[in-house]
């Protein structure tokens, strides 16, 4: 698997794929995923990080603060990795050892396909591994867009008060 990409057809409910598809890793929903077959639990909180828990009793979490920080620790069945934020909107994803597992952008589009390369495809991830991390992907690129969306709107409302008392006065 050289990269995992999301299929956003129906909003409600995205679909991981290999690539661009057509072999789907699983669907999403708002608090639940359905992942090679089996249930998942979501939970996310944009202050404390998103925790899956699938129906066999296995847990993949990223802690941190999904809005702001630049570096963001993940346990998936433990298994550790760390999300760095690089620069801008450009991250990578660690192992344990340091070694670069993979990356991605929130640039050209990124948050709507979130897009994940993996560095070394031809040793690839367990399936669920690479579909817990591809949702912390889509997470923190959609708390990060809502951020900035947050952003654009005061400074627009801003800039409109400040037109409004010059032309008034």
């Amino acid at each position: 698997m050289h990269y995992t990409s999301w299929d956003r057809t129906d909003r409600d409910h995205p679909r991981l794929l290999v690539g661009e598809g057509p072999e789907v890793i699983g669907t999403f929903h708002e608090d639940s995923a359905e992942v090679d077959g089996l249930a998942w639990r979501l939970e996310v909180d944009e202050k404390e990080g998103a925790t899956a828990t699938a129906e066999d009793g296995r847990v993949f979490n990223i802690k941190g603060n999904l809005r702001r920080a630049k570096r963001l620790e993940a346990n998936v069945d433990g298994q550790l990795f760390t999300f760095i934020n690089e620069q801008g909107a450009n991250w990578i994803i660690d192992d344990a050892q340091s070694n670069k597992v993979g990356q991605f952008t929130g640039t050209n589009n990124g948050v709507r396909a979130a897009i994940l390369e993996f560095e070394q495809p031809e040793t690839p991830l367990p399936v669920e591994t690479a579909a817990a991390l591809s949702w912390f992907v889509r997470t923190i690129l959609e708390n990060r867009l809502n951020n900035t969306a947050m952003a654009v709107i005061v400074g627009m409302g801003l800039c409109t008060l400040a037109a409004v008392v010059t032309f008034f006065t």
